[in-house]
């Protein structure tokens, strides 16, 4: 994650979008997705994580993954409110 996936969101510049295509990938392990994007976030990506589109997984699965981004988004949150 942090040699690929940090510095290409990091990349991203503030307000576009970019996507993720999964097409072509087989299993989707929840622990990978909640630790690539949750871990983003709370890596301090969020507003770039929050901005991602994501190609090529089936319903299920793409919930799965905006429901870990949002209890990571709802983490930082939380633990800025408390500082």
């Amino acid at each position: 994650m942090e040699e690929f996936l940090l510095p290409w969101i990091g990349s991203i510049p503030e307000g576009a979008t970019a996507t993720v295509d999964f097409s072509g990938t087989k299993v989707f392990m929840p622990s990978f997705l909640d630790e690539a994007f949750g871990g983003a976030v709370r890596r301090g990506y969020g507003k770039a994580v929050s901005s991602l589109r994501f190609k090529g997984v089936d319903v299920e699965t793409l919930r799965d993954l905006k429901q870990y981004i949002s209890n990571a988004l709802a983490e930082d949150s939380s633990s800025l409110q408390s500082s």
